[in-house]
């Protein structure tokens, strides 16, 4: 919370909260990932592309940021 604050106000929605918070939460997972084990632990296997929920969070993250800011 105190990042969101601190940053001035930029994230002052739920929905961009929620936004920064994905996207800082799903790269702190890939992190975790690349420590604990030494690389990415991918478990979700389509038949176009293998990601995991980490890829996911900071994928909307990302989109909704930049969805937010189109929108402004």
């Amino acid at each position: 919370m105190m990042l969101i604050k601190g940053i001035g106000g930029a994230y002052n929605t739920t929905l961009a909260q929620i936004a920064l918070g994905a996207a800082i939460g799903g790269g702190a997972g890939n992190l975790y990932d690349r420590w604990r084990f030494g690389a990415i632990q991918d478990f979700m296997d389509l038949k176009f592309t293998v990601f995991n929920i980490a890829d996911v969070a900071i994928i909307f993250g990302v989109s909704m940021t930049i969805l937010r800011s189109l929108v402004q």
